[in-house]
């Protein structure tokens, strides 16, 4: 476990030591993968992209822009986790999270905020009219902001 451990801090280092708007680091691109179904250690496959899809979907349930730049956020870390969990396989979620938020510290919000634009990114296309009418985007600093 210590030795996993020890990998993730190496990974998320080389992460912040690399220019953080590089979208083509492995670390995204794999995570990309695993939110649209096709990452291959990753056994939910479509079934997870689906649910990601729904989940899109149920946003426009939510009256306020706060309380759905909260639950997207919630979200994008719950699914970075599970992925994270399928890449290490012997480390505990708590572990993983004290990693992230160790070696992120101040750079953490806008990690996220990278991470929710992946997730929007690639679902773009299952948007339904209340989604394409209004084009969201998601700004840093939990403010949700809607192009028209």
């Amino acid at each position: 476990m210590e030795r996993e451990k020890e990998e993730l801090q190496d990974v998320i280092r080389d992460y912040i030591k690399c220019d953080q708007n590089q979208s083509n680091h492995w670390l995204r691109r794999f995570y990309r993968c695993f939110i649209d179904g096709s990452y291959e250690h990753h056994n939910s496959g479509y079934e997870g992209y689906k649910k990601n899809v729904v989940f899109i979907h149920s946003l426009k349930d939510y009256p306020t822009d706060k309380m759905r730049y909260n639950k997207t956020r919630t979200r994008i870390i719950s699914l970075f986790a599970d992925f994270l969990d399928v890449e290490f396989v012997n480390i505990s979620r708590t572990i993983i999270h004290n990693v992230i938020v160790k070696e992120f510290g101040d750079l953490l919000e806008f990690f996220n905020q990278q991470l929710i634009d992946d997730f929007f990114g690639l679902t773009e296309e299952t948007i339904d009219d209340y989604f394409t009418r209004e084009l969201l985007t998601i700004k840093s600093g939990g403010v949700w902001n809607v192009k028209r």
